[in-house]
């Protein structure tokens, strides 16, 4: 999906701005579905903090 840049007036807080959204591809969306997506962005968020954490320990780690 491509990213829709909004300006907003502060000074009519009244308007609303609303977004378009596919309510086809949301309604078809299965819990089967959404426990798949999760699973994989917790394992991708567990290889990021995997490779952070190796990073931290080359850049710290003391020559013996």
């Amino acid at each position: 999906m491509k990213k829709v840049r909004v300006s907003i007036d502060l000074n009519a807080p009244r308007k609303k701005v609303r977004g378009r959204i596919n309510q086809k591809l949301i309604d078809a969306t299965t819990e089967i579905d959404i426990a798949r997506h999760k699973k994989s962005d917790d394992a991708m968020a567990m290889r990021d903090a995997g490779k952070y954490a190796a990073r931290v320990r080359k850049k710290w780690a003391c020559p013996s």
